[in-house]
């Protein structure tokens, strides 16, 4: 079954290869700018104009390889970050409803789709193994191994202008990400901020000035603040977290106490699961017997009554049962796994002057944080003043 998967699974790969060849648009989601349409008396999909996201995408060509007006009067070419928050002001929407990203706006100056043409297999899917883990991931490929022909669909950009945009491009590229770098931020992929839900990343300076973790969506309200600061926030929420969990749960430190009492109320349930069972077959009886003539209505009302109180009690019984058990579940998980980690943590953690081993200690514990703070500037004094909220990653329990 596996190699006929396979074998499926590459006839299909040919096949969407074959139609980008002939021009077909052969993606789930069009570009923005542009609708998926169905062909016409022929197999496949091609694209259609949108009028009023062309001009989206139009506006944003122009300020890359154009510019705009500035205040002085003279005109002052926009580079990607400064379009990106352009966008955001002017709330111009984009296909998913939310902010615009460098990314976003980086990927519309370098598609050849605005030109005419189909792109294909430009960052194809392989599989990866990291800590014992298959990861998908999507790597960009080398041009010459990609699927570049004339589309069946208008172009919306000439190519005088897509290529301008593309010389400009080369010229000023992103910053490379040495492989090789160490990491620098202990609470990376972790602090994720209220507002926008986006992870926020370091922000570092120079001359001596601290580093800050900021939000990387520009149109978001969320203010940075210095990093050690929200680094000792982070742990300081992990001990109130768990002093918190210890007044609330006293048996928390000896959940050897709850095992018998859990294997009891376990035993309790199943009994009453079968009662429940049983009731429910007296009450279908009932009907049986009414239908026979073997009750009166009276008699049958009455018997119905009685089942039916019975099994509302038995259902409020065994709702507290398992509302019980699962509680005692989670202490003795609690208590075995996420406490012990939480407590090394904390101990550890100063003591540790590499990022990276902070940072796995943190995911250990942790599922995320969130970072609320929307004050800031010269009419806020206080760099302390933001709120962290932890997720700690909570043990699975048995189903009850």
């Amino acid at each position: 079954s596996r190699r006929e998967y396979k074998t499926i699974n590459r006839r299909l790969q040919r096949g969407r290869i074959a139609s980008a060849k002939e021009g077909k648009f052969v993606g789930s989601y069009a570009p923005l700018g542009y609708e998926r349409i169905k062909l016409e008396h022929d197999k496949g999909f091609t694209l259609e104009i949108k009028p009023e996201e062309a001009e989206i995408v139009k506006m944003i060509y122009e300020l890359y390889t154009v510019g705009e007006i500035a205040e002085n009067g003279k005109i002052k070419r926009l580079g990607v970050s400064l379009i990106v928050r352009k966008l955001n002001d002017l709330n111009v929407p984009t296909r998913k409803g939310g902010h615009w990203s460098p990314a976003t706006v980086r990927d519309i100056l370098t598609n050849p789709v605005y030109i005419g043409k189909i792109r294909w297999n430009w960052r194809p899917t392989t599989k990866k193994v990291t800590d014992g883990k298959v990861q998908r991931i999507r790597p960009h490929a080398d041009p010459s191994e990609w699927v570049l022909v004339d589309g069946l669909h208008p172009a919306i950009i000439d190519k005088k202008t897509f290529e301008k945009a593309a010389d400009l491009m080369k010229s000023n590229p992103p910053a490379p990400i040495p492989q090789k770098k160490k990491m620098s931020n202990p609470l990376a992929g972790l602090i994720v901020c209220s507002q926008c839900g986006k992870k926020m990343v370091r922000r570092p300076y120079g001359n001596g000035y601290p580093d800050t973790i900021m939000c990387p969506d520009t149109a978001c309200n969320t203010v940075s603040s210095f990093l050690h600061l929200v680094e000792r926030r982070v742990l300081d929420s992990m001990q109130e977290w768990l002093d918190d969990y210890r007044a609330d749960n006293p048996g928390s430190k000896e959940p050897k106490k709850f095992e018998a009492a859990t294997k009891i109320k376990k035993k309790a349930l199943s009994e009453l699961e079968k009662e429940y069972n049983e009731l429910n077959k007296q009450l279908d009886a009932t009907h049986d017997l009414l239908e026979r003539g073997l009750y009166t209505y009276d008699l049958f009302t009455e018997r119905t009554k009685k089942i039916s109180e019975r099994i509302r009690e038995n259902e409020e019984k065994r709702t507290e049962l398992k509302m019980q058990i699962e509680k005692e579940q989670l202490i003795v998980a609690n208590s075995k796994e996420i406490i012990p980690k939480m407590e090394r943590a904390i101990a550890m953690y100063d003591n540790l002057s590499e990022p990276k081993e902070k940072n796995d200690l943190l995911k250990e514990v942790l599922e995320k944080a969130e970072y609320t703070k929307l004050v800031g500037g010269r009419w806020h004094a206080s760099p302390d003043d933001f709120s962290v909220h932890i997720f700690p990653r909570i043990p699975k329990i048995d189903n009850v």
